[in-house]
């Protein structure tokens, strides 16, 4: 299979305007993962009452007709479907999410695939904060070769962009970006007050970015993957942005995700708390935000010594109880690193 991650995550970015758009030409990157069988992608939001309403979702020509209906309808009759839907596994299968839900659920759904000649399902997961989810799908035909680990491990990397994307998407600010810089990583334009630091980072950041795309893509895709992570410094996605003369601009557009409670949390604890009680570890969070390991685990310490609490899983119980069920889009953003 000649899979390109690096390519794949580039149509995440690729800034056209509908959803619907964006999600099939995500399905035209990822289709070596097809196995004959079809592909699917949906935007979904869970809600406190257990509703999945979609708000775009598009299917491969080759996909049975029905079939995305037949099996989100079998998911949804046994069990509690946020605990099928909500992504603690970036990359997962449908009867392992089944079987979570209960025996009886994964029964069926198994029942249902074997009508449908399928062996399972991949699915990947891009869950935010609000409650939105990002998912593609990959039916896997009944005696089909399974994914081995390392593009298991691509695919995961690729969900944190994938969420990335989607959260830019839908970003309601009117700003513009908050830096300019040319291919080679020379900062053309910054906001007011922009520190050497913050410039740096984002001269780093796109010369990184240059190297992932380069020929290091083929030749050592997992590199390449380490150095385009989800965010530059937990703040900024960079994008490409091409003028009328043709020349090629990298646009560092604020992306962070916006959580609003615990009041006595920083921004940055906020978010890594929230992707932390989504189910990551450390370790991926680190590669969402584009922080370090040790950051998150900083950021996690200081979160749980700031709400008086003992342990990891504490922490993410007493959050649960804390925070919204959507954050406050209103709220204004704080500057990088509060």
């Amino acid at each position: 299979m000649k899979l390109d991650t690096i390519g794949a995550i580039e149509a995440c970015y690729s800034g056209v305007e509908d959803d619907a758009t964006w999600l099939r030409d995500i399905l035209g990157a990822l289709a070596p993962l097809d196995q004959g069988a079809g592909m699917f992608a949906q935007v979904f939001r869970m809600e406190p009452d257990g509703r999945r309403p979609v708000e775009a979702s598009v299917e491969s020509l080759a996909l049975a007709p029905g079939a995305l209906h037949r099996v989100d309808a079998s998911f949804t009759t046994f069990g509690r479907p946020a605990e099928m839907w909500t992504a603690m596994a970036p990359v997962d299968f449908a009867l392992r999410r089944a079987r979570q839900v209960g025996a009886r659920a994964h029964r069926e759904v198994a029942r249902l695939f074997a009508s449908e000649g399928l062996e399972d399902t991949l699915g990947i997961f891009a869950a935010e904060p609000d409650g939105r989810i990002a998912l593609v799908g990959a039916p896997i035909r009944s005696g089909a070769r399974h994914l081995g680990g390392r593009w298991l491990h691509q695919l995961r990397m690729f969900s944190a962009h994938l969420g990335s994307s989607m959260r830019l998407r839908r970003a309601t600010s009117p700003r513009g970006p908050d830096a300019v810089l040319d291919p080679g990583g020379k900062v053309l334009d910054a906001f007011p007050g922009a520190s050497g630091a913050a410039r740096t980072s984002l001269s780093d950041a796109v010369r990184r970015l240059n190297r992932a795309r380069g020929p290091l893509r083929h030749a050592d895709p997992d590199e390449a993957l380490q150095l385009w992570q989800g965010l530059v410094d937990g703040t900024w996605s960079l994008v490409d942005q091409c003028d009328r003369d043709g020349k090629h601009y990298v646009l560092a557009r604020r992306n962070a995700p916006h959580v609003r409670d615990p009041k006595a949390l920083t921004d940055r604890e906020r978010a890594v708390l929230a992707f932390a009680a989504l189910g990551h570890q450390n370790k991926f969070i680190a590669y969402l935000l584009g922080l370090s390991p040790s950051a998150v685990a900083t950021h996690l310490a200081s979160a749980r010594r700031k709400l008086g609490l003992s342990s990891r899983s504490e922490l993410l119980r007493e959050f649960a109880s804390l925070v919204r069920a959507r954050p406050d889009e209103s709220s204004p953003a704080r500057p990088p690193g509060a």
